[in-house]
């Protein structure tokens, strides 16, 4: 089955580029004077997106020329998609991608949610960034067992929770949460 693409004006940027329900955004042909006050005549052109990898994954970004005084801006091509064929992003809510796909734009396989919402997707299709998957992770799976294996807790009620803490490079705060199992549950 072959969807039919369908073009239309991206919201704020009117006359200038326009997004289709595919997932893709493309610039105008129009007229611009430049600095020095002469015309310049620019050809419309699909836009490539560029790859933006934030704490959540991997997102298509395109950017789009500067209008009415405000610089150019970097927008995530899911959001033009929802704003253009459904409604402006809703207070408090995400977009999420059905599939589970984040490079996936068509307008198909977008949909407002909560955060909550996107999250459960992102389990249901096995991309949550676990453990050493997420950027911002200090340690390594064999790294948390480790400490586990090596916390004490002495009869006097301290530990040697900062010798850990030193010797992995992280904060002592880290090591506790490690070993209450607050933080890396699913490393045994």
């Amino acid at each position: 089955m072959n969807i039919v693409e369908q073009w239309k004006p991206v919201v704020g940027y009117e006359g200038l580029y326009e997004v289709s329900n595919l997932g893709r955004v493309k610039s105008l042909d129009r007229v611009c004077c430049d600095k020095n006050g002469l015309a310049k005549r620019f050809k419309g052109k699909i836009l490539a997106g560029t790859i933006k990898k934030n704490a959540h994954g991997q997102y298509l970004v395109v950017r789009l020329g500067a209008i009415s005084g405000c610089g150019p801006k970097m927008r995530y091509i899911a959001h033009l998609v929802l704003e253009t064929f459904d409604k402006p992003r809703p207070v408090g809510m995400e977009c999420c991608h059905c599939d589970g796909n984040s490079l996936n734009n068509e307008f198909a396989n977008l949909r407002w949610g909560t955060p909550k919402e996107n999250t459960l997707d992102k389990y249901k299709h096995g991309t949550i960034l676990w453990g050493s998957k997420n950027h911002q992770a200090q340690l390594k799976e064999n790294q948390v067992s480790e400490i586990r294996a090596k916390y004490i807790k002495y009869p006097n009620g301290t530990s040697n929770s900062r010798r850990l803490a030193n010797e992995y490079k992280v904060n002592i705060q880290v090591i506790g949460k490690i070993v209450r199992r607050e933080r890396w549950r699913h490393v045994a």
